[in-house]
């Protein structure tokens, strides 16, 4: 049982050394070992009793507690019990001028009651220089074109696949001319951990949310089977409307496919319809009829996001009005559904025409005999 309440090596979530820096040349190495747990007995502990250290790609380490390292690695004899710390002087040359570099960090220790069972460990020590940027960055990217008519949905996705299992992996495709800028978490958060992975589409490197039941492997984010995930957000672009059409495919754990399938969604939280402008414009839009192709009736549904004025008509395939649903009405902002009767018109493909200060838009209807 000696040290087993503690595996100083790679693999242990206890690290032993930090590195603090005072300059991009200069720092300090500490290494600590911690208490012994409450439950355990002094001949539960261990003892460093040297140590080694090497910097990484780009900075040499020159001096180690003072004197000159041999070959850029600096080695000392200590005596570190538990509870204690020892702290030593590093001098590097920074060649590369870097803000923030790896250092490699070995040590032997062994337990009190046998001094003599050394074992080795190392562990990476990260030394960050004050006041620089670490080189990873997050920041605006000016140089990428704005896409246009950004939307974002919030989805819920529920599991009741036919085999009764859980969902290990889910992938989104959406279609036409419409293209997925990114889903967001499936929760809401003040912070969010990502996780590298392989684009499901076409195969370059993305950040997903970590955790999200989306491109994601791993038991943790398997869906059991009755359970549902909301809100899933999901922004995409392109296209010209408010609506579009999601195809998924879900498969279990040992890649089978659970489920094929899509479905169109309308009504977003959010818009930026033209990509160069600097907010969220106004718009109108018409909703494609249903049901389509009609035989008698069929409805037609428009959105303002701003009260307005507007005209609905239905022309046919030569651009000839054969119906005006709306002349010029008033109507405050939000969603308004009509009921409009093709029983007069004859088999054939019209167009319903939207018409606002906002713009016009155009929808295809088929009616049927």
């Amino acid at each position: 049982r000696v040290g087993s309440w503690i595996r100083p090596d790679p693999i242990s979530d206890i690290h032993v050394g930090s590195i603090a820096m005072t300059s991009k040349t200069a720092g300090t190495l500490t290494v600590q070992l911690p208490n012994i747990p409450a439950d355990l007995t002094a001949e539960d502990g261990i003892t460093i009793s040297s140590i080694s250290l090497e910097a990484g790609p780009g900075v040499h380490l020159t001096s180690f507690d003072g004197q000159p390292t041999s070959g850029y690695v600096g080695t000392k004899q200590v005596s570190i019990a538990n509870g204690k710390q020892v702290s030593i002087a590093l001098g590097f040359d920074n060649y590369a001028n870097l803000n923030t570099f790896a250092n490699t960090l070995t040590y032997s220790y062994a337990p009190v009651t046998d001094p003599n069972q050394q074992t080795d460990a190392s562990e990476q020590v990260l030394a960050r220089v004050p006041g620089g940027t670490s080189g990873d960055v997050f920041a605006k990217d000016d140089s990428t074109p704005r896409p246009s008519n950004v939307r974002t949905y919030a989805l819920y996705f529920a599991n009741r696949n036919k085999a009764g299992i859980a969902v290990n992996s889910a992938v989104l495709r959406v279609s036409g001319g419409t293209r997925i800028l990114a889903t967001g978490p499936f929760e809401d958060s003040m912070s969010v951990s990502y996780s590298a992975m392989n684009g499901a589409i076409d195969g370059k490197p993305h950040l997903f949310a970590k955790g999200s039941p989306w491109f994601v492997d791993g038991p943790e984010c398997k869906i059991a089977y009755g359970s549902v995930v909301r809100p899933i957000y999901l922004t995409v672009a392109g296209d010209t409307g408010k609506t579009v059409t999601v195809h998924y495919q879900t498969t279990d754990d040992q890649g089978n496919q659970l489920s094929d399938d899509s479905v169109t969604v309308s009504n977003p939280l959010s818009i930026v319809h033209n990509g160069g402008g600097s907010g969220a414009a106004m718009m109108a839009y018409l909703y494609p009829p249903y049901p389509n192709p009609a035989s008698n009736m069929s409805t037609l549904q428009f959105h303002l996001d701003v009260a307005n004025r507007v005209t609905l008509r239905v022309v046919g395939l030569l651009g000839g009005e054969v119906s005006r649903v709306l002349d010029n009405q008033f109507f405050e902002a939000g969603d308004h559904v009509f009921t409009f009767s093709s029983a007069g018109l004859s088999t054939g493909t019209y167009t319903v025409i939207l018409e606002t200060s906002l713009g016009s838009q155009s929808q295809n209807l088929r009616v049927l005999r």
